[in-house]
């Protein structure tokens, strides 16, 4: 079984801050296809936030806010 992981969620969004964009594009895909083979994910609720952190950072640097 996989131990169920918890987001410091301060942390994180400094972190996406410093990746580039390929990383939270392949961070973003990445976390798509696990969500997509296996919506029950014990994790799932990690891999959603991931995929909107760095969505958010995305956004973030397209528009400049």
């Amino acid at each position: 079984m996989f131990p169920t992981k918890f987001m410091d969620h301060s942390a994180y969004m400094k972190k996406v801050g410093r990746m580039t964009e390929a990383e939270l594009l392949y961070t973003i895909k990445d976390c798509k296809e696990v969500l997509a083979v296996w919506p029950a994910h014990p994790n799932g609720g990690y891999y959603s936030d991931e995929i909107c952190y760095c969505s958010t950072e995305l956004y973030r640097r397209k528009n400049n806010v």
